[in-house]
């Protein structure tokens, strides 16, 4: 911002010795270089000038450019009755493909310059003003992520709570009709299984918006935490070596809770699991079935699941691995089972 201050300072300056033409071409030429401006056009004379991002200054004749200026404006009264009343300069600024459809661009700004020179503050307010509309480029982005978040939930939702609320409602008129106590334990596992999936249909969904704070943290120390959580009475975490990784340690603890419940899912209550650190990261094994080379691909997608799962405890592990800037990838493990590979550099 201090080079666009200097260089529209010393266009400023030159006024006092050269024409209000010449003052106006050299001001816009250095608002569209520095991608403040991407078009200008300002009459001078019998000529009217066209500033264009790739920084040339050409001279069209106002017989020729008339026509083109008043249709590119009269969709807004505001430029186009400055053009009328002669004004000096003004410019439109706008993505790529707005200079032939301003409809299609609803996030474009356009404005007016009225004089022959804007000053230090009009160039700040423009600045202040292009970077407004790539924050609502961003947020727009970030809709559209969320949308297809809620996508991804409804699909969740609607498929995976259907059955166990199936079994909940057929157990529940088991025990009104028949008094049959077995129903009971049935009723209990679905209430249990839907609430599974809510718990991670909520953390899939929120790992977007989580802000990383990243410390050097012990993973065997996250490791033991992460596998207290999942509450693993038959199966066995045996660390294997032993590092530090550069983490957000409740995010880290979360992803490993995912992978130790994925492998039981699939391996069964007494899986073997190991961990531990690589030179460039850390490894999570199993010894249960694995996953077969064509699906390596297809097991970080959310709603994918080989088991009785969400399909989500590993869509949450890819989205945790990729908000730290790191990537996982799936290879054959002890015996045939999976093991899970995190590069952290």
């Amino acid at each position: 911002m201090g080079a666009v201050r200097s260089q529209v300072r010393m266009a400023v300056d030159a006024a006092d010795t050269t024409s209000a033409t010449v003052t106006s071409g050299a001001l816009a030429a250095v608002l569209a270089a520095f991608g403040i401006v991407q078009w200008v056009v300002f009459p001078a004379r019998e000529t009217l000038f066209l500033v264009g991002p790739a920084f040339e200054l050409v001279g069209v004749l106002a017989a020729v450019a008339g026509p083109f200026v008043f249709d590119f404006v009269r969709s807004d009264r505001r430029l186009y009755r400055a053009l009328l009343a002669g004004c000096t300069l003004f410019g439109v600024s706008m993505t790529t493909a707005m200079l032939f459809d301003l409809v299609a661009q609803p996030f474009a700004f356009r404005f007016v310059f009225q004089g022959v020179t804007l000053g230090l503050a009009g160039v700040s307010f423009l600045y202040a003003v292009g970077r407004w509309i790539e924050r609502v480029e961003e947020r727009k982005a970030e809709l559209e992520r969320q949308n297809e978040r809620l996508d991804e939930f409804a699909a969740v939702a609607s498929h995976d709570l259907r059955s166990p609320l199936q079994v909940a409602h057929g157990s529940l008129l088991a025990v009104r009709e028949d008094g049959d106590e077995a129903a009971l334990d049935r009723l209990e596992r679905s209430i249990t299984r839907m609430d599974t999936i809510v718990d991670d249909v909520l953390q899939f969904s929120r790992i977007a918006n989580e802000s990383i704070d990243r410390e050097s943290v012990q993973l065997s120390a996250v490791a033991t935490e992460a596998w207290e959580s999942v509450q693993a009475d038959e199966a066995t975490l045996r660390i294997e070596s032993d590092g530090r990784v550069p983490a957000d340690p409740r995010l880290l603890q979360q992803a490993l809770e995912n992978l130790f419940r994925n492998a039981m899912d699939h391996g069964g209550d007494d899986v073997t699991i190991w961990i531990g650190a690589t030179a460039d990261g850390f490894y999570v094994m199993d010894d249960g079935p694995g996953i077969d080379s064509d699906q390596r691909d297809q097991v970080f997608d959310s709603g994918y699941s080989g088991g009785a799962s969400t399909g989500l405890g590993l869509a949450i592990v890819s989205r945790i691995v990729e908000a730290h800037g790191w990537s996982i990838r799936t290879v054959t493990g002890h015996d045939g089972g999976a093991r899970f590979e995190v590069r952290t550099e």
